[in-house]
């Protein structure tokens, strides 16, 4: 599995900033020089804003623009279609104004959408044709109208579109209002006609949220990035709410962001995108360091996210879930670097933390005890949660919560290597574990961390096992103390392995009390690379990876480890974003066995195909452990996927 590389998805690429359109304002003073009549006419490249009827605004039929007939006279009229009855939070549609008067041959327009309770600009307007139209703004409100282009000759009815995108919110009930004027081209300010028109949308009726799923970390600037990926396995399309708060619990807010943010996510397809594309490019001048959750209308639904650096050179993922705990265990400590902590408080009152560093031997070394706001968030270094303690590469951090919490550990060397993994559930510690993945020599290190979660001492035995299920070098048996902790890392622990590396998988037993644990791989020299993964507690016979790339510069591999005592057949899918079944294949695994090949060994028509998005699911027949990593050819960088339990 771990053979020249793993890659990171291009769905997770940072947005290129392109320059905006050139507004076609530069014809302005062409026009005006070569138009007899500058009053009447300057006009045609564009109306005041300002101009509604609606909002107690005038329309152009007044003393300075058009005069001579009433608004609204007989024989003509000006309709709005395209603003729905209801319309969903965040979601686009486009709107058209026609007008409509005999005899007429100039044309033009001007429309706002604002909230039926205040005035304030409502959504979003873009110009979908920018040879015909433009969108200016005046006092907070956005304006689309005609330009110079959008009122040639000719006769009527004439019509003009545009886009507008609902808040990202419900803000109650809004209005279009618009203006327009059938005009008879002569440039003079009489016989011209203005109409004005109003249409009003509702907010839909309140969603229902099925299910969530939180984001422990949020923390974005010039250099950290978070990529999400979310896929929809219901048979049903999703509405998706992103909401991210700060560490004190309020909502993020600020120019340039759109929280909570809804999107629609079709059945079966995948969302890859980064946090700046959600919440708006105003996250990464706001810095903020919180965290989110997506709410969701069905409940079969995958989380995946990624945090690297703007330069690529750090990365790692984790899974997400809606599960949260009151007791835990944050399994590795960063020796060389940092370790920094994330607890999210998804509840809507406050939660008590109690935190203790703790060292191999079971013993406290330091305890800290933190209040977390509802819907907030801690974020502290190790170093600062416990001051004046060296915390150890043999350590682990227990903690214990009020009410319900979602933990996280985000670790690593500075411009080396990042690792996060999630903060493990006592509940569901085992005395069985297994990491579908270890591997020792060649370009490769693997290091083990085992908690005892339990008041009692016990021993602990450890076979290293080879694809084919036969035992490679010794079989190891390590007393472990009550809460204490075994860290592997000497690479010789069960065989001396060449220099083109030795790998299978870890099956580990106790003797009675509970453990859980992590899998970290990396470079020998600790210099380059790194990824994390829980060890397996649970078998699963149906799981998704949700994210995958497989072109020239990422790779992905997928191990799937089958411990019963008989053969299983185990079904791979790989999906694209758009939910479309791109390669399937089903492997037969004998007991005790492996498979681990990346994604183009399972699937060599995949060879040469580029695919920077989408997702894997596995099911079997029994159930089995298994999990996935991606990252560059090169190794600079190496990340992640924890499988996720379908929903039945």
């Amino acid at each position: 599995m771990l053979g020249n590389g793993f890659d990171l998805p291009g769905g997770f690429m940072i947005p290129c900033i392109l320059p905006r359109p050139l507004a076609i304002g530069a014809m302005v003073t062409t026009v005006l020089a070569t138009l007899a009549a500058p009053a009447a006419r300057a006009h045609a490249v564009g109306p005041p804003l300002g101009r509604t009827g609606d909002f107690g605004q005038p329309t152009c039929n007044d003393s300075s623009c058009h005069v001579g007939n009433a608004l609204n006279a007989p024989g003509g009229s000006l309709t709005i279609t395209g603003l729905p009855a209801e319309y969903e939070a965040g979601k686009s549609y486009t709107i058209t104004v026609t007008i409509a008067r005999a005899a007429q041959s100039r044309w033009g327009f001007e429309c706002a959408i604002r909230r039926v309770g205040g005035g304030q600009q409502a959504g979003t307007l873009a110009a979908t044709d920018r040879n015909r139209t433009e969108v200016n703004s005046e006092s907070g409100i956005q304006y689309v109208h005609h330009n110079f282009g959008g009122t040639q000759p000719g006769s009527g009815p004439r019509s003009w579109s545009f886009s507008w995108t609902a808040p990202a919110a419900s803000t109650g009930p809004v209005r279009c209002g618009c203006a327009a004027n059938a005009a008879n081209g002569d440039g003079n300010n009489t016989g011209d006609f203005i109409y004005a028109a109003t249409a009003t949308s509702n907010p839909a009726a309140g969603l229902t949220f099925s299910t969530a799923l939180y984001f422990p970390r949020l923390v974005t600037n010039a250099n950290d990035v978070t990529g999400i990926a979310v896929a929809n396995l219901d048979s049903n399309d999703a509405t998706l709410r992103f909401t991210a708060y700060d560490t004190t619990g309020g909502i993020l807010a600020g120019s340039g962001l759109t929280n909570p943010k809804d999107l629609s996510l079709g059945s079966r397809r995948q969302l890859p995108v980064v946090d700046s594309q959600v919440f708006g490019d105003g996250l990464v001048a706001r810095k903020p360091t919180g965290w989110f959750k997506i709410e969701s209308t069905v409940r079969n639904l995958a989380g995946f996210f990624l945090m690297f650096d703007a330069s690529l050179r750090v990365m790692d993922g984790a899974d997400v879930s809606s599960k949260t705990t009151t007791a835990f265990v944050l399994p590795e400590i960063e020796d060389l670097g940092f370790t920094q902590l994330h607890v999210a408080n998804p509840n809507a009152g406050g939660t008590t933390l109690t935190l203790e560093l703790v060292g191999a031997d079971g013993r406290t070394r330091a305890s800290a005890s933190r209040t977390v706001n509802g819907n907030g968030a801690l974020a502290e270094s190790v170093g600062a949660l416990f001051p004046g303690i060296a915390a150890a590469g043999s350590n682990y951090v227990r903690g214990t919560a009020s009410q319900g919490v979602v933990p996280f550990e985000y670790l690593g060397i500075d411009d080396r290597y990042a690792e996060g993994i999630s903060g493990q559930d006592v509940a569901s510690a085992a005395t069985t574990l297994y990491s579908p993945q270890y591997v020792v020599g060649g370009v490769f290190r693997s290091a083990v961390s085992l908690v005892n979660v339990d008041a009692t001492a016990g021993t602990v035995t450890l076979r290293f096992i080879g694809d084919d299920g036969t035992p490679i070098g010794r079989t190891r048996t390590e007393s472990i103390p009550a809460r204490g902790k075994l860290w592997l890392t000497d690479q010789a622990y069960f065989v001396t392995a060449g220099g083109t590396g030795t790998q299978g998988y870890l099956e580990i037993a106790s003797s009675g009390p509970r453990l859980t644990g992590s899998v970290v791989f990396g470079d020998p020299q600790r210099a380059a690379f790194s990824a994390s993964l829980p060890l397996v507690s649970a078998l699963r016979n149906d799981v998704v990876f949700g994210q995958l790339a497989s072109d020239a510069t990422y790779f992905t591999g997928l191990a799937i480890l089958n411990p019963a005592t008989g053969a299983v057949r185990a079904a791979v899918d790989v999906h694209d974003a758009s939910g479309s079944l791109v390669a399937n294949t089903v492997e037969t695994i004998g007991a005790g066995r492996r498979v681990s090949k990346l994604l183009t060994q399972f699937f060599p028509a995949l060879v040469g195909e580029n695919y920077s998005a989408g997702y894997i699911r596995v099911t079997v027949d029994r159930p089995v452990a298994s999990f996935a990593l991606f990252g560059t050819h090169d190794l600079s960088v190496l990340a992640a996927v924890p499988p996720q339990e379908v929903v039945p």
